[in-house]
Protein backbone atom coordinates (compact mmCIF):
# COMPACT_ATOMS: atom_id res chain seq x y z
CA UNK A 1 0.00 0.00 0.00
CA UNK A 2 1.34 3.41 -0.98
CA UNK A 3 1.28 6.37 1.42
CA UNK A 4 -0.98 9.16 0.25
CA UNK A 5 -0.18 12.74 1.12
CA UNK A 6 -3.14 14.96 1.94
CA UNK A 7 -1.34 17.91 0.33
CA UNK A 8 -0.10 16.46 -2.97
CA UNK A 9 -2.10 14.30 -5.33
CA UNK A 10 0.83 12.81 -7.25
CA UNK A 11 4.62 12.72 -7.48
CA UNK A 12 4.77 15.47 -10.10
CA UNK A 13 3.06 17.91 -7.76
CA UNK A 14 5.38 16.88 -4.90
CA UNK A 15 8.43 17.41 -7.14
CA UNK A 16 7.23 20.81 -8.35
CA UNK A 17 6.53 21.93 -4.77
CA UNK A 18 10.02 20.92 -3.62
CA UNK A 19 11.56 22.58 -6.68
CA UNK A 20 9.60 25.75 -5.97
CA UNK A 21 10.87 25.74 -2.36
CA UNK A 22 14.45 25.33 -3.57
CA UNK A 23 14.05 28.18 -6.06
CA UNK A 24 12.54 30.41 -3.38
CA UNK A 25 15.39 29.78 -0.93
CA UNK A 26 17.98 30.30 -3.68
CA UNK A 27 16.32 33.56 -4.65
CA UNK A 28 16.33 34.82 -1.07
CA UNK A 29 20.01 33.99 -0.71
CA UNK A 30 20.78 35.76 -3.97
CA UNK A 31 19.12 38.90 -2.60
CA UNK A 32 20.45 38.77 0.99
CA UNK A 33 24.09 37.74 0.46
CA UNK A 34 25.12 40.69 -1.75
CA UNK A 35 23.62 43.09 0.80
CA UNK A 36 25.96 41.83 3.56
CA UNK A 37 28.99 44.04 4.28
CA UNK A 38 32.31 42.92 2.89
CA UNK A 39 35.27 42.78 5.28
CA UNK A 40 38.22 44.86 4.14
CA UNK A 41 41.28 42.75 3.44
CA UNK A 42 43.74 45.64 3.21
CA UNK A 43 43.58 46.81 6.83
CA UNK A 44 46.58 48.67 8.17
CA UNK A 45 48.43 47.01 11.06
CA UNK A 46 48.24 48.65 14.51
CA UNK A 47 51.16 50.86 15.58
CA UNK A 48 54.11 49.16 17.31
CA UNK A 49 54.30 49.65 21.10
CA UNK A 50 57.58 51.06 22.37
CA UNK A 51 59.68 48.41 24.19
CA UNK A 52 60.50 50.73 27.08
CA UNK A 53 56.82 51.39 27.65
CA UNK A 54 55.93 47.70 27.44
CA UNK A 55 58.87 46.14 29.32
CA UNK A 56 60.12 49.12 31.34
CA UNK A 57 59.90 49.74 35.08
CA UNK A 58 56.21 49.79 36.06
CA UNK A 59 54.82 52.80 37.89
CA UNK A 60 52.15 50.79 39.74
CA UNK A 61 52.33 47.13 40.84
CA UNK A 62 50.24 44.72 42.91
CA UNK A 63 46.86 46.31 42.18
CA UNK A 64 43.90 44.80 44.08
CA UNK A 65 40.22 45.61 44.48
CA UNK A 66 38.54 45.19 47.86
CA UNK A 67 35.90 42.42 48.10
CA UNK A 68 33.06 44.93 48.22
CA UNK A 69 34.53 46.83 45.23
CA UNK A 70 34.75 50.10 47.14
CA UNK A 71 38.56 50.47 47.37
CA UNK A 72 41.60 49.97 45.15
CA UNK A 73 45.05 49.19 46.61
CA UNK A 74 48.41 49.28 44.80
CA UNK A 75 52.13 49.83 45.38
CA UNK A 76 53.74 52.89 43.85
CA UNK A 77 57.19 54.35 44.45
CA UNK A 78 57.34 57.52 46.50
CA UNK A 79 59.19 60.40 44.83
CA UNK A 80 62.43 61.45 46.54
CA UNK A 81 62.11 64.69 48.49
Amino acid sequence: MRAVSPFFSDNATLFSARFLSLVTVSGLLAVVLPAMPVVATTATPPPIIDRELFFGDPEIVGAQISPDGEFIAFVKPVPEL
